[in-house]
């Protein structure tokens, strides 16, 4: 159960990064110019949230174990 809410978590991000930032750029700049820095940035708060959530899980595992 532990996994499958990371593998979720990660695959929502991985399509919802990439389709929030094609349409921000496209509707706010006119341009996707600056698409491979918007996933690179996204990419790493999504690398960061997984940290934070397997964290969690672990310690509320250990909890109850």
């Amino acid at each position: 159960r532990r996994r499958g809410l990371l593998v979720a978590v990660t695959a929502s991000n991985a399509v919802g990064l990439l389709a929030d930032s094609l349409v921000f750029l496209w509707l706010a700049v006119g341009s996707l110019a600056f698409l491979p820095g918007q996933l690179v940035g996204k990419a790493w708060m999504t690398l960061a949230a997984i940290a934070v959530i397997a964290a969690i899980q672990r310690r509320r595992t250990a909890a109850t174990a």
